[in-house]
């Protein structure tokens, strides 16, 4: 059950940073001032969404015991 509980809270903040670096990336004031950073974040983002993709996977994993 601990481990089910440290899944979810890592899945919700994996989810929580998707949606931020999503966010960000859509901004126009961020395209207007710090443009230069947006492939270093998206480079983030994907690696945020494979993170999100492996812990639904491992909870599935789980799940299915």
């Amino acid at each position: 059950m601990a481990g089910s509980q440290y899944l979810l809270g890592a899945i919700l903040a994996a989810e929580t940073r998707v949606q931020e670096l999503e966010t960000t990336l859509n901004s126009p004031e961020f395209h207007a001032t710090r443009s230069r950073e947006a492939h270093v974040l998206i480079a983030d983002l994907e690696a945020a969404k494979t993170e999100v993709k492996q812990l639904y996977e491992r909870w599935q994993e789980l799940a299915g015991r």
